[in-house]
């Protein structure tokens, strides 16, 4: 991730609209390389935008970087959805999720899923992403801001 002040400006721009209007920002970086979500936690951090709510697999909460993690932003939820229990599962992250939304808070994700070994882009997984659109859709968020990085 290389940022240009201008889009760095616009990024700003956007927090404070969507500050004024109680919107939240839901940040989509790729992640190619475990240097993504730093780059764009020190740039938002760097801007004075604070750390969204930050999705992110149950795999890193490990001992002491799991617990540095989650007081920079991130909720750890399960790499699959998969099991006897998921559709109480899913239905869990969703709330906590559409929390997040009512509150106007930001959000970061990862539409692929998990982290690329060879670089390249992975095939988007849209289960999260569904989750953040189908509360606007029916109406218990007014609206948010998605913005791909």
């Amino acid at each position: 991730l290389i940022f240009e002040r201008e889009q760095l400006n616009a990024l700003a721009a956007l927090s404070m609209r969507a500050r004024e209007e109680g919107r939240s920002i839901v940040y989509l970086p790729s992640h190619k390389s475990h240097i993504d979500y730093l780059v764009l936690q020190f740039s938002l951090w760097n801007l004075g935008l604070g750390a969204p709510a930050i999705a992110a697999g149950e795999n890193l909460n490990l001992p002491m970087v799991g617990s540095l993690l989650r007081r920079n932003g991130a909720f750890y939820i399960r790499r699959s959805f998969g099991g006897e229990d998921s559709e109480l599962y899913s239905t869990v992250v969703a709330v906590y999720l559409e929390g997040l939304l009512r509150r106007g808070a930001n959000v970061k994700f990862f539409s692929e899923g998990g982290r690329s070994r060879s670089g390249k882009l992975l095939q988007p997984k849209i289960g999260l992403l569904g989750m953040i659109v189908d509360p606007i859709l029916y109406g218990v968020v007014e609206d948010g801001y998605i913005v791909p990085v």
